[in-house]
């Protein structure tokens, strides 16, 4: 299915209603009182959300010209999923590249409904969530305290809400150049030691049965 790209983030249309695709989200759930989600001839009940105004509000705010009805999170995509940046096209399945490209595949593991892969900083492995609902990449402060400030962002996270603060330079090893991060929230400290997006990619793929994470840029 088509999908639309809004502030580096996945909405796509199911039935009529827009849902955020979020690998960062280990549930899937509704901000309206719509709670059935048909993909694939799946048929798949969301959770309800708590406090779906201040959700909704946050959501709006960072995806602008959207009105967000949802979030499907790793309970559905455990059923795999690839997602093609360049032509803005997502299948709850495996799907090879059609186009030249250089791809990489990282071993993953699941704990806690959440997908963490290994990121080798430097002489330092960081353990980090691969997270397809995050904007930007965050790194631990202790990685990243003496890195100099180059901007400012915004984010989400279906755990804190509306997040806000500092970018900082950091050395993306795997592709040998300076990047922008953020400093990890430190909710997240004994969980992670940070976050990576998928939007830095032009061809992703969650493989749940060989668990392998694939990444791939266009040549």
């Amino acid at each position: 299915m088509k999908f639309d790209l809004v502030e580096s983030l996945i909405i796509v249309s199911i039935d009529g209603r827009n849902y955020l695709i979020d690998s960062g989200s280990n549930i899937s759930f509704s901000i309206t009182n719509d709670l059935d989600l048909v993909i694939n001839d799946n048929i798949y009940l969301l959770k309800p959300c708590l406090v779906s105004g201040m959700v909704k509000d946050a959501l709006e705010h960072l995806i602008p010209g959207k009105v967000i009805d949802g979030v499907i999170g790793t309970d559905i995509i455990r059923n795999n999923l690839t997602v093609d940046y360049k032509n803005k096209e997502l299948f709850f399945d495996l799907v090879d590249c059609k186009y030249p490209n250089e791809e990489y595949y990282v071993p993953f593991e699941v704990r806690n409904g959440y997908l963490f892969i290994d990121y080798y900083f430097y002489d330092k492995k960081l353990d980090l969530i691969v997270d397809s609902g995050s904007k930007n990449w965050f790194i631990k402060n202790k990685f990243i305290e003496n890195s100099k400030i180059c901007g400012s962002f915004e984010d989400y996270s279906p755990e804190l809400g509306y997040m806000s603060g500092n970018l900082y330079e950091f050395y993306n090893s795997l592709f040998k150049t300076k990047i922008e991060v953020a400093q990890l929230p430190s909710a997240y400290n004994f969980v992670t030691d940070g976050i990576i997006p998928t939007s830095f990619a032009d061809y992703v793929k969650f493989d749940f049965k060989r668990k392998l994470f694939s990444f791939a840029r266009a040549i």
